[in-house]
């Protein structure tokens, strides 16, 4: 495919799914520099690995050269300004997902005064290891491990294990929103913390 705003012809992904994975956090980082030099490693030619950098876009739906963003569907052409978006498809655990979740921490109610006031401000949707994302490492590992803000000022940094129960599961093995898979029941049965570790654990449905 063409890109219409570089002219350039845009290399075809033949990624795996955790070097798509890898590549997503990378770019979502803003470490293209990096990500060329991960592709050189990989045997991918010096201008491709620069025109692969260029062309994903580090949010999806959002073009990777101007502010249109909706774009729709992988290998994406920006009605607005040409540019080619690989836009690779949504994953379960995502930014929306993340927005709830931390909407629906709630500290008051685990019956813990040490964290009476506590809020979070913030979930990552890019772990640590990015490749613990794919279907094979959820299937196995049944939890996802990333950062959050949490405190009473909502900044101190925490490591929140997302443990996933059988609905969570399932939803991920099928590509659906996890957010349905978020419990409604006490907090105290799904939220737990460690302020002295600074670790958060949450239980999925």
């Amino acid at each position: 495919m063409i890109c219409k705003k570089c002219t350039n012809e845009i290399p075809e992904l033949n990624f795996s799914e955790e070097q798509l994975l890898e590549t997503r956090g990378l770019v979502a980082h803003g470490l293209k520099l990096f990500l060329v030099r991960k592709l050189l490693e990989q045997g991918v030619s010096h201008s491709d690995s620069k025109l692969i950098a260029d062309h994903l876009n580090p949010k999806i739906g959002h073009c990777n050269q101007c502010d249109f963003d909706e774009l729709k569907g992988e290998n994406a052409e920006c009605p607005e300004c040409g540019a080619f978006n690989y836009n690779l498809k949504e994953l379960p655990f995502n930014e929306a997902f993340c927005s709830r979740l931390e909407w629906s921490l709630d500290f008051d109610n685990l019956g813990v005064e040490e964290v009476k006031g506590f809020w979070c401000d913030g979930i990552s949707a890019f772990p640590p290891d990015m490749k613990s994302l794919s279907k094979a490492a959820i299937q196995q590992n049944r939890q996802i491990i990333t950062e959050a803000r949490i405190g009473k000022g909502g900044q101190d940094k925490y490591e929140l294990t997302i443990q996933l129960g059988p609905k969570a599961l399932d939803y991920y093995e099928r590509d659906l929103d996890l957010t349905a898979c978020i419990p409604d029941s006490d907090h105290r049965y799904w939220i737990s913390i460690d302020v002295e570790e600074q670790e958060v654990m949450v239980k999925l449905d």
